[in-house]
């Protein structure tokens, strides 16, 4: 769609209303999956719910919030549309008309923003909390003081821009979309309020996404699974891209402003708006991927089994049985093919030796004997999931992979002290 007033100082394009309303649409939805995911694995696992699951709730919740007042705007032509021009002869009248569709722009501006806070907010909160339930394993130690005092920062960091924006414009609610007039009266110029919301939000974003990488890289495991495990908690990273470009818009702005530039008023706060719903979006579905992951791994594990099936793939051509050349199962098959010979020796290969000396293992000894990697890998045990690699899989569907929890209790008795003398 071309601009019509030949708007082009942003170095970022216009969002317009088809764009602005598939983001409005699509991210909530796989929003709404992810989270319904995350609780399914919950009730699956031995974990219980836990802080970290119910904040996802609220967030779910505001990121449905931006979504939605992005396809209501849209719908009533505000929302992606350029600003509609004055074509009067009064310039007073300029300054203090209120043209409907500016109007239901300011208004969908000002819910909007109070959307995203509360979404990023809840969405770091539940990550804090996430690292808190794999990484601390007690009290008053070094990573349970920094993210406690995480935890703090960003809940004065929600409250404050929250609080801010709400009343910007003190308790003339009205001003904010009633025009200029009324702004000029009632609300701060150039306070800076809007500048510091997208900077503190990148900054806290980063800090966040890299909290946990020191105490990952401590873990006892091999180059390429501490590559994986890091892989899977940077997801989240993607959505930096997405502060990135509404930072670059939003100075943009101001510079275009202050030098006096054209720009298309509704159009620009449409592109801030739609940067920001695709950032409060991906974080929230990435920011769930490591809790789903095993469920997510399953599923595209079954569907290449399915279509290598349907292909002929998985048959070899002079061997009754198959590529691997033996009668083993399926399961087995696979498991030769990733790991080698399905033997007891694969397991003290990749898992340590079955025996009480497991504890030496690549599951139960770290580096440094850190007490919160020790309890983030027995927490991934009682989960019965174990890293590969990037991908985690379900030792139910691999008995040499059985977590080392359930394969020592089968040989050894399965006494509780036992089981704890493992991680």
């Amino acid at each position: 769609m071309s601009n019509s007033q030949g708007y082009d100082n942003l170095s970022v394009p216009y969002a317009y209303a088809t764009e602005t309303v598939m983001a409005g649409a699509v991210l909530p939805a796989v929003g709404i999956l992810v989270v319904a995911l995350r609780f399914y694995v919950r009730s699956t696992q031995k974990w219980a719910v836990g802080i970290d699951d119910w904040l996802m709730l609220p967030a779910l919740l505001a990121v449905i919030g931006m979504g939605a007042t992005l396809i209501t705007g849209a719908a009533l032509g505000a929302i992606g549309y350029p600003t509609p021009g004055y074509t009067g002869n009064d310039p007073l009248q300029a300054y203090t008309i209120i043209d409907p569709p500016v109007a239901i722009t300011q208004e969908i501006d000002y819910a909007n923003t109070l959307c995203m806070i509360a979404a990023y907010g809840f969405i770091k909160l539940s990550i804090l909390f996430y690292y808190r339930r794999l990484f601390v394993a007690q009290n008053n130690s070094s990573f349970d003081i920094v993210t406690k005092i995480s935890v703090a920062a960003i809940l004065i960091w929600t409250l404050a821009f929250f609080l801010r924006f709400v009343f910007y414009c003190g308790s003339h609610f009205a001003a904010n979309w009633n025009g200029v007039y009324d702004a000029a009266a009632y609300c701060p110029a150039g306070d800076g309020s809007n500048e510091a919301l997208v900077v503190s939000e990148l900054i806290t974003n980063i800090f966040v996404i890299c909290l946990p990488l020191p105490i990952v890289w401590s873990l006892n495991m091999s180059t390429s699974r501490k590559i994986g495990v890091v892989g899977l908690l940077l997801l989240a990273a993607m959505s930096i891209v997405a502060s990135i470009l509404r930072l670059i818009v939003a100075f943009d702005l101001i510079d275009a402003t202050t030098a006096g530039a054209d720009i298309d008023p509704d159009l620009s706060i449409t592109t801030i708006l739609y940067w920001s719903t695709i950032e409060a979006g991906i974080a929230l579905i990435t920011a769930n991927l490591p809790s789903i992951w095993s469920v997510l791994a399953r599923i595209v594990r079954g569907t290449g089994d399915g279509l290598r099936t349907l292909t002929g793939l998985s048959l070899g051509s002079g061997s009754r049985y198959g590529p691997y050349g033996s009668n083993r199962s399926g399961r087995a098959r696979e498991i030769g093919a990733s790991y080698g010979p399905a033997t007891p020796g694969m397991a003290q290969r990749s898992w340590g030796r079955l025996t009480p000396a497991m504890g030496q293992s690549s599951w139960g000894r770290l580096r440094n004997d850190s007490p919160d990697s020790r309890m983030g890998l027995r927490r991934a045990a009682e989960n019965d999931h174990v890293w590969d690699g990037s991908t985690m899989r379900d030792p139910d569907e691999y008995p040499q992979m059985q977590s080392p929890q359930r394969t020592y209790a089968k040989r050894e008795g399965s006494s509780r002290g036992r089981e704890e003398s493992i991680v």
